[in-house]
């Protein structure tokens, strides 16, 4: 069964960063659709102590389009594994878009990029499924702006960071060093 709790706190994030209104810093940060409605669909199971995803698509993103009228959905989860592939949840989401042509489905493109070849671009393929859709958008962002709190660390003082971000300009930069 699923509940509606948000343990990792991740959905209520990204909620926030789509559709807060900004109250706490007096309207100074707003979400993007900071007039937009909420609907709430809780993939928590607490049997699991981890999210669970409906393997039903059309029961998963059209149910909220017919019975709610939904017409952008947003989901910050995927698999990091076999990265930039079109896998069987890339098709479904496709085959759910197809069906519900004004329904926007929207997928975080994952924290898998990195720089392994070194020259100073993030590769090619780190895209993780169901972003690898070709009828959803997915949507991907590396930097912020926070002077105090958030990652202080150059990309190559990070775990693995020689490694995964080595070659400059992005060895050097952080994360939290531009808007």
């Amino acid at each position: 069964s699923k509940s509606w709790e948000d343990p990792q706190g991740h959905g209520t994030h990204t909620a926030g960063s789509i559709l807060g209104t900004g109250v706490t810093s007096g309207g100074k940060l707003r979400g993007g659709a900071y007039a937009a409605k909420l609907i709430e669909e809780g993939l928590w199971s607490p049997m699991l102590n981890n999210i669970s995803i409906n393997p039903d698509f059309d029961e998963l993103f059209g149910k909220i389009r017919r019975d709610d009228g939904a017409h952008v959905h947003s989901n910050s989860w995927g698999s990091p594994q076999n990265l930039g592939v079109y896998d069987n949840f890339a098709s479904l989401v496709d085959d759910v878009s197809w069906k519900n042509p004004d329904l926007l489905i929207v997928f975080a493109a994952g924290n898998s990029g990195q720089d392994l070849n070194g020259d100073g671009h993030i590769d090619e393929g780190s895209v993780s499924s169901p972003g690898t859709a070709k009828n959803c958008l997915t949507v991907g962002a590396s930097k912020n702006l926070v002077k105090v709190g958030g990652i202080q660390k150059m990309m190559k003082e990070l775990k693995d960071g020689t490694k995964k971000w080595g070659a400059e300009p992005i060895a050097s930069s952080r994360l939290s060093d531009n808007p």
